[in-house]
């Protein structure tokens, strides 16, 4: 089957056989929507020109994958690792657009020459370990040129509600099982409770970074995601996209006009990602995450989501909702040549630079 390899320098020019091969990918999440990269090569990708291979039948791209290049040094020293357009931020990962079962094979045989020239490494974070990305990543016939490595395998707990027998009432006993009705008694009586799950990004998102910020202050020395001005330029991007297309939900809880808590989730397809939660930790006898959970999942019910995902992390909270967990691991190709070692230390180099360009240097315009 027909491949190419190919760097493009506008992004624009992938649009419409994006759009087209999300429509045949299986494990599609909203961290590999059109929404979702184009926001984030605009903002923390820098507009670097991506590096493109595709698969071919009848003159139609059938399966791609664009590869965002980060490099170390300069000149024949140099290492660069790619890593799939903005799969960074994304709790699954994705390395193949398109149906990775029919035409992923033939997708690696093109990347495979990437990296068997001793310098350049492919990185494709988080994928699910039961998934076919990952098969077919681990599976694949390398020819003793590439090496596979694993690592950073985290927990991401689900709420399978089309597993329930009884889905309203298992919620119901979820909620009061976390105490949900008393609480929400209680905060009651300090005034005016409201509940929004479909808040127009403005001031929906203002409002959760609101409580974002106050819910991260508590936790010194560390860095949450959208705690700096590139990452949160990306997000309301993405976001205010997504929420174009009817993918995005921004959720609040208001004590009279004040939010106390706050959700950013995503829909697609029958699963809602559980993406970016927070509270005001001075409310937090009252239980406002739970109490907000709550609302989220049953308005599930009624929108066509099978499983909630609650994304990576084994937080308490998750325990008491979810029905079970799939694990997500990172892989990494680098050149069978070049020492294990040696591929480990560039390849955990440029890992370092990417995370310092997106939280720690301003974002060109």
């Amino acid at each position: 089957m027909p491949t190419s390899t190919r760097v493009v320098s506008d992004l624009a020019v992938l649009e419409d056989d994006w759009r087209r091969l999300e429509g045949s990918t299986r494990a599609l999440t909203a961290f590999q929507t059109w929404e979702w990269v184009q926001a984030w090569w605009q903002t923390l990708g820098r507009r670097r020109p991506v590096q493109v291979v595709s698969v071919h039948r009848d003159g139609e791209v059938v399966a791609m994958t664009a590869l965002h290049p980060t490099r170390l040094g300069v000149g024949p020293a140099s290492f660069e690792l790619l890593t799939p357009l903005g799969q960074d931020h994304a709790d699954e990962g994705l390395l193949v657009l398109g149906d990775a079962r029919e035409h992923g094979s033939a997708l690696l045989d093109a990347l495979g020459p990437l990296v068997e020239g001793g310098r350049r490494g492919v990185n494709v974070p988080r994928l699910r370990e039961s998934g076919d990305d990952h098969a077919l990543v681990t599976g694949h016939p390398w020819r003793q040129r590439v090496r596979v490595s694993q690592e950073g395998r985290s927990t991401c707990p689900v709420l399978d509600l089309g597993a329930l027998a009884d889905p309203e009432r298992e919620l119901a006993a979820r909620a009061k099982k976390c105490d949900v009705p008393r609480l929400r008694r209680r905060l009651a009586e300090r005034g005016e409770v409201r509940i929004d799950l479909h808040r127009p990004v403005d001031p929906g998102f203002d409002e959760l970074l609101r409580v974002y910020d106050l819910r991260w202050a508590e936790r010194a020395g560390e860095q949450g995601l959208l705690s700096n001005g590139p990452a949160r330029a990306f997000a309301r991007d993405a976001v205010t996209a997504l929420a174009a297309r009817g993918d995005a939900w921004l959720s609040t809880l208001h004590l009279d006009d004040e939010p106390i808590a706050a959700c950013l989730g995503y829909h697609v397809g029958e699963t809602y990602y559980y993406h970016k939660p927070a509270f005001d930790p001075a409310h937090a006898k009252f239980g406002p995450g739970h109490i907000l959970l709550s609302e989220v999942a049953t308005a599930c019910l009624g929108s066509g989501v099978r499983v909630l995902n609650f994304g990576r992390g084994t937080d308490a909270y998750k325990a008491r909702w979810a029905t079970g967990a799939h694990d997500v691991v990172s892989c990494s190709l680098t050149p069978a040549r070049m020492p294990a070692s040696v591929s480990s230390r560039l390849r955990h180099a440029a890992m370092a630079l990417r995370v310092r360009e997106h939280r720690g240097r301003s974002v060109p315009s």
